[in-house]
């Protein structure tokens, strides 16, 4: 039996969900089914300095996970 694997390269990932449309694609899915979701995570603050200036802290990652 063939396996196919799926490589995502999560340091370059923009969350374009491009890899979700391929798979959607390869497997000719009918919608809403997905074999790979793309989850984003995020947060930060902001902190104020002495002169009262603010600083975002943000920070956002994306993570493309399969169904099984």
């Amino acid at each position: 039996m063939e396996q196919y694997g799926f490589f995502v390269n999560t340091d370059i990932c923009t969350g374009c969900k491009a890899c979700m449309t391929s798979c959607f694609d390869r497997n000719d899915l009918e919608v809403p089914a997905k074999f790979r979701k793309v989850y984003e995570f995020g947060g930060g603050e902001w902190t104020a300095d002495e002169a009262g200036a603010f600083t975002a802290t943000a920070f956002t990652y994306y993570a493309s996970m399969t169904c099984g």
